[in-house]
């Protein structure tokens, strides 16, 4: 199933909870609670001269539960891929091994191309390295990377890609080596390897991470012969897979809200909404970002989506959000989503820290979605904050 499928089908259950997002406050708004004891008020941040802010961070996050491995460098970004595979060996291939009877022909990984940062036809070129020291996918991010010992010599032989059949064949000692550690404990240990970018690629590709319901992952093949008696192809199986992303926030970010995936760069906005009285019953509220599409930065299957969550708390410069977002996709290039809940909560608790926006898929792929800010000069730019509340007269 693909990331856009996925992204609807989330969507349509997501509606269930935020049933009211719409322009008007229809059924809870105005039309129900007219009267003479009653006052129903609408505040526009675009016309009341709300007080707003907003600026963009970055957040080193652990990318082990992607569905895509990325590998290349584009701009300030730079993506490494690390795999691991494991072989199960028959008997008779272990005994012929301990007998130095066996002989690694060759051996090569294939990966599939299934995603694109930058144009198609600039170069990806890549090392590969032996990883010398344990490792493992869960909570594994590019702050872990420089404490792993990985070897300086590039294991990996004539790359080549075909489509997006992406191919390189490996040092067969290093194979041999790795078959060995399947049976025998006093031969290192199989941590498997690292994909690096050389400075010479222009784009990130993304592959398919290991998955049981979805085909493509990556394959390691290996032509084995024991002379004058057969030659035969095995394969490892992929038991451990993860990409770490170093990136930089943009120089442009100080004009725009800037969120990013797999780097990861967030935003944060905030409005003052303390002229809303505390015992005002908020019947509606929705938030509106405007996309500068000339800055964003978008792969072809791109989901053009944003997450929002509720700030509960701020510690330490430490910004505590809510598990459950909302989810907002663009139109054209406005995003709008119902907060309701949100605001009420500003209003009556008057413990108002803002919003957090991410890229809804935050961990897949690296596209940038870029908004018009807070101190944007245009009003009709700028985030905007909807209200519809009721007082008593």
């Amino acid at each position: 199933m693909t990331a856009k499928k996925l992204f609807y089908i989330f969507l349509l259950l997501n509606s269930f909870f935020f049933i009211a997002c719409n322009d008007s406050p229809s059924s809870i708004g105005d039309d129900l609670i007219t009267g003479d004891l009653v006052d129903v008020k609408k505040l526009d941040s675009n016309t009341d001269s709300l007080t707003q802010t907003s600026y963009s961070f970055k957040k080193v996050i652990p990318l082990g539960s992607s569905s895509l491995l990325l590998l290349g460098r584009k701009d300030s970004i730079e993506a490494s891929m690390l795999l691991r595979f494991a072989y199960t060996l028959p008997d008779s291939i272990e005994e012929a091994i301990k007998l130095n009877e066996l002989t690694v022909q060759s051996s090569w990984v294939e990966m599939i191309g299934i995603y694109n940062y930058g144009q198609k036809n600039e170069p990806l070129n890549y090392s590969v390295h032996k990883i010398n020291s344990n490792w493992t996918s869960t909570g594994f991010t590019i702050d872990s990377l420089p404490f792993l010992d990985i070897g300086t010599e590039n294991i990996s032989i004539d790359p080549q890609v075909q489509d997006s059949l992406y191919s390189y064949n490996l040092d067969n000692q290093v194979v041999l080596e790795w078959m060995k550690a399947s049976f025998d404990s006093t031969v290192a240990d199989n941590n498997g390897m690292l994909l690096k970018p050389l400075t010479s690629s222009g784009k990130i590709v993304g592959f398919q991470a290991f998955s049981t319901s979805e085909p493509g992952y990556a394959r390691l093949k290996t032509v084995i012969s024991k002379p004058g008696v057969y030659i035969d192809t095995i394969e490892a199986s992929l038991v451990t897979d993860l990409s770490v992303v170093k990136g930089s926030i943009p120089d442009f970010a100080s004009e725009r809200i800037i969120v990013q995936s797999s780097v990861a760069i967030n935003a944060k906005l905030w409005f003052d909404v303390s002229m809303i009285p505390s015992n005002a019953v908020i019947n509606y509220a929705s938030v509106t970002l405007f996309n500068d599409a000339n800055k964003s930065v978008l792969s072809d299957d791109a989901i053009s989506a944003i997450s929002i969550y509720f700030v509960k708390d701020t510690v330490v410069k430490n910004i505590i959000e809510e598990d459950d977002p909302v989810i907002i996709e663009g139109v054209e290039t406005k995003y709008t989503g119902e907060i309701t809940s949100f605001v009420r909560r500003w209003v009556t608790d008057k413990r108002n820290f803002g919003i957090i926006i991410r890229n809804a898929f935050q961990v897949r792929g690296i596209d940038l979605l870029a908004f018009y800010p807070s101190s944007h000069p245009d009003p009709l730019l700028k985030p905007k904050l909807t209200v519809i509340y009721s007082v008593k007269k």
